[in-house]
């Protein structure tokens, strides 16, 4: 074994001769350390030919770095930044995708799908645009195309006006023809089924008011939209494309096949909320179900009763003092306060008996104003009437909660919301406390600025009653006889007992899981689809249904835009302004990763930093280095284009990566990370922790939403995710959660072979990785201080000044000889102006600029150190490479004694990419 210097000296020169695949030499891999099996010699060829240290440059004097126009041409020339070759032709010669031992894989063996989405109209557009498309999609290595959104509208076409159960003939002429095109250049098509189709009355369904987005949730149990959606599926699936001659369900290019996006009566109940707006027929139907479910489980009324430990208790005493705001009065700790801070700008007053609440600005913690009345005892045996009434002037919500008045400020088992209008409401609810608590607080808060609140009185008071409510009406008790027990929404679940809530999220697992199954068999059994399908995403609804699927897929956003008033107005936005390396340990990586389902395929079929984020080109790079070493089977990042314009000359959209230069520059080395340096031992090194079927259903009790349904849910640490392979075990054969080294609570550097995430500068954050052939550094750069890539080669990055203060920089092999340079900086459309609201929260309105987007170049001098005397016969060329990727002027690599090489990037050279070429 020779020493990792005198190694790394001796490998460098073989490369450079072009003699390694004749030689051998031992020598510490720099990419994933596994036990079990050696890494094929070729991996090492790029630490050693780019054993790079990336040093300040004197062309950063300016105090910015110009931006100029860099729009990356839609062609496909052959050049260097095309690797379309590399894509086995036709996409499905080797047979079907299919599920071997937990992974994708065909008669060719393993495979994986680096993506993209395409939706609405970019799935129907003319032949010679899906020729051009098919072709710039096959240039960036991207393997498989999510058709997305095909049932809102374009696939009915002329037809929409009259129904949404009929194909447009011309529309899916369109569409079949893209998907031959795509098959001819290696691309696979995910199909996805129902995404956005809302049934009304053309069709014969009811209007479509008062129900969630798409009929989310309603779909899982309403047997008409149930059968329409059969209907839809198969119509699409049997349909034969004219131009592979074959039906989509016996089509090899077909990857995979998603019955329902984001879908799940879970999600709807307990995450996103949206399902207690319905109404008859929808409402009674699911009534009828959960009547049924109870009599199935108590029999009758007496049995339910029993169950839910229904009761009633007299009134008794007032608990609050001065509630009822006499004239005059207003909070001022004496029982009462009304909690602000110096930055908070809301006046109360209180002129004639009402409480008057001008919230103009709220303070800078985020519970600031919040009106609280505390200083009283609860018994956890004990019920108690919570009274509140008032108005404002605006509709609008408020939180409503009984919790703890003393550290750590925890809820008793009361947290609601309460819908103000600017109508006086009276809000009544019965409180039954988990605990015993000797300081207790009534707390109102979730105040917004703009608005005026007014309370008239606010009462907590001993007694109530709890059980079965009574009848809108006729006052009786509900009854299973007369199918009127109530279903039971998230936001009233503090009227009811622990036990009726509890058996309500039992009927809402029931119910899905009972859905999926049958779409599961439908498609399978009676369509005879081929393909691996999937349900709905991980993190919406049942794990364990999922699970009974083929694969499992998952969606994230990093800080997804946020709309403060009518959802997607596109004047009214923000989103933060954040980048993932200064929180890699937190939120999207970890999440995802012990999400995962040990043993299945996972893809993460949406994915993105939604622009204009400024630093939306580090998540995807990030997120294929990562998944590499989690060993995932696919990542589809969202998305391409949203409509037929698939050639935009800027970014103007928050999802779509056409325009967006910074993201496509790398998404070939997005490529090479994720599918050319996966861990292949990932396997055997997972750490897998047990979810069964008992334990989802109690995670689910008691957070009452689907978003712990991972590491965080079972009270492990998700950050072992960043060290180590994750996944949670459905199948019942892992009974012992794991014993994980513990981490300090205040760890901010990670490091596993191959990746390191360094957080421990506040606000300074970077990320590199080096997974098979390809190398990643993003974060924050200070100018002149030193950064390693690959420490046991040397390799060290110095960045000049960027714009940002940050960058993004990945070198990725096209061939034996030659290599992509990306490094990109900050970029905005001409005339893009952002505006900083509260914090890092931005937005730029409808006001997204013109074409073309700009970009920065990044100053740097690119070094190779530690070479041996060998090394002098070879030379390292490079060309500066315009939009379309072909050279446009020769650089010079400085040659310092025998032992380093010195490449010089400057701004004025006004590209963000090059081409390497290795020459004798």
């Amino acid at each position: 074994m020779v020493g990792i210097a005198s190694g790394r000296s001796q490998f460098a020169a073989m490369i450079f001769r072009g003699s390694f695949y004749d030689q051998k030499i031992a020598v510490r891999p720099p990419i994933f350390t596994f036990s079990r099996a050696s890494i094929p010699m070729k991996f090492f060829v790029l630490p050693i030919v780019f054993a790079l240290t990336i040093l300040a440059t004197g062309v950063s004097a300016l105090a910015q770095n110009e931006l100029f126009p860099f729009v990356i041409s839609f062609d496909a020339p052959k050049n260097a930044t095309n690797i379309a070759a590399e894509l086995p032709r036709p996409a499905g010669k080797d047979g079907f995708v299919r599920v071997e031992n937990g992974h994708f894989a065909t008669d060719a063996g393993r495979i994986q799908f680096w993506g993209t989405n395409l939706c609405f109209g970019a799935n129907f557009v003319d032949k010679d645009t899906a020729d051009r498309l098919a072709d710039r999609l096959a240039r960036f290595g991207i393997n498989c195309v999510r058709l997305h959104h095909l049932d809102m509208r374009d696939i009915w076409g002329k037809n929409f006006d009259r129904t949404m159960m009929q194909f447009d003939p011309e529309q899916l002429d369109r569409l079949d023809y893209l998907v031959s095109t795509l098959k001819t250049r290696g691309i696979y098509v995910n199909i996805n089924l129902h995404v956005s189709r809302s049934l009304d009355e053309r069709d014969g369904f009811p209007k479509n008011v008062n129900r969630p987005s798409h009929d989310k949730g309603i779909d899982n149990y309403y047997r008409p939209f149930i059968d329409a959606n059969k209907k839809y599926a198969r119509d699409l699936l049997e349909h034969v494309n004219p131009y592979t001659k074959t039906a989509y369900k016996d089509e090899p290019a077909v990857a995979m096949v998603e019955i329902n996006n984001e879908n799940s009566i879970l999600c709807m109940w307990g995450g996103w909320g949206g399902l207690d707006k319905i109404e008859d027929p929808f409402l009674g139907v699911l009534q009828r179900e959960w009547n049924d479910w109870l009599k199935a489980k108590y029999e009758d009324d007496a049995g339910l009763r029993k169950a839910w430990k229904a009761r009633s208790e007299k009134p008794g005493m007032e608990l609050l003092r001065n509630g009822d705001f006499p004239k005059g009065y207003t909070p001022a700790w004496d029982g009462w306060s009304w909690e602000t801070n110096k930055n908070t700008d809301a006046p109360a007053t209180n002129a004639d008996g009402i409480l008057k609440l001008d919230v103009r600005k709220k303070g800078d913690v985020q519970w600031h104003p919040q009106l609280v009345a505390n200083g009283f005892t609860v018994k956890g045996d004990k019920l108690y009437t919570l009274t509140v009434k008032a108005r404002a002037d605006k509709a609008v919500s408020l939180n409503l909660g009984v919790r703890e008045n003393h550290d750590p400020w925890g809820g008793l088992g009361f947290d609601t919301k309460i819908d103000l209008t600017p109508e006086w409401k009276i809000f009544q609810f019965t409180v039954s406390p988990e605990k015993n608590d000797g300081n207790t607080r009534v707390s109102i808060g979730g105040f917004q600025e703009g608005i005026v609140y007014e309370i008239d009185s606010v009462s907590f008071r001993q007694g109530g009653e709890i059980g079965l409510p009574r009848e809108t009406g006729t006052g009786e008790i509900s009854s299973l006889t007369r199918t009127s027990v109530p279903v039971i929404w998230k936001k009233d679940a503090n009227r009811f007992p622990k036990e009726a809530v509890d058996d309500f999220c039992d009927f809402l697992v029931d119910i899905e899981a009972k859905y999926w199954d049958e779409m599961r068999l439908y498609l399978k059994d009676e369509i005879k689809v081929r393909q691996p399908v999937s349900g709905t995403q991980l993190q919406y609804g049942s794990t364990h249904a999922q699970a009974k699927m083929d694969y499992c897929d998952i969606h994230a956003y990093w800080n997804h835009p946020s709309f403060p008033g009518r959802p997607w107005d596109g004047n009214n936005w923000y989103l933060h302004n954040r980048a993932l390396v200064n929180h890699l340990d937190k939120d999207i990586l970890p999440a995802l990763a012990t999400s995962r389902v040990y043993d299945k395929p996972f893809t993460v079929s949406e994915y993105n930093h939604p622009y204009p984020n400024q630093y939306a080109a580090e998540g995807l790079p990030i997120l294929a280095a990562f998944g590499a070493f989690q060993n995932w089977d696919g990542i589809f990042p969202f998305a391409y284009c949203h409509s037929k314009n698939t050639e935009p000359q800027m970014a103007g959209s928050f999802f779509d990566t056409a325009g967006n230069t910074v993201q496509m520059a790398h998404m070939i080395a997005c490529k090479k990370l994720f599918c050319d340096g996966y861990n292949k031992q990932a396997d055997g090194k997972t750490v897998v922790a047990p979810m069964s079927v008992e334990k989802e259903r109690e995670i689910f009790k008691d957070k009452k939403h689907v978003y712990a349904f991972d590491f965080s849910g079972l009270g492990l640490d998700r950050r072992i995710a960043l060290t180590n392979p994750v996944a949670v075990d459905v199948s019942g054969e892992v009974s012992v959660t794991p014993k994980a080294d513990v981490i300090p609570k205040d760890c901010k550097v990670f490091s596993t072979a191959g990746l390191r995430y360094d957080m421990q500068t506040p606000e300074k954050g970077w990320f590199n990785a080096h997974t098979g052939l390809t190398a990643l550094f993003t974060g924050f750069v200070e100018e002149g201080k030193t950064y390693p890539l690959i420490t046991d080669f040397g390799i060290s990055i110095t960045f000049g000044k960027t714009n940002l203060g940050w960058t993004t920089v990945s070198v990725a092999p096209i061939d034996e000889k030659r290599f992509l340079l990306v490094a990109t900086g900050q970029m905005l459309n001409t005339d893009m102006k952002l505006e900083t609201l509260d914090g890092d929260k931005i937005t730029v309105g409808n006001r997204w600029g013109k074409a073309p987007v700009r970009c920065e170049g990044i100053p740097a001098v690119i070094t190779q150190k530690g070479l041996s005397k060998e090394d002098s016969e070879v030379s390292i060329k490079v060309w500066i490479l315009d939009e379309s990727g072909n050279r446009k002027q020769e650089i010079p690599v400085k040659r310092s004694g025998d032992e380093k090489l010195e490449l010089e990037l400057k701004p004025e050279y006004k590209t963000i990419w090059y081409e390497l070429e290795i020459m004798k």
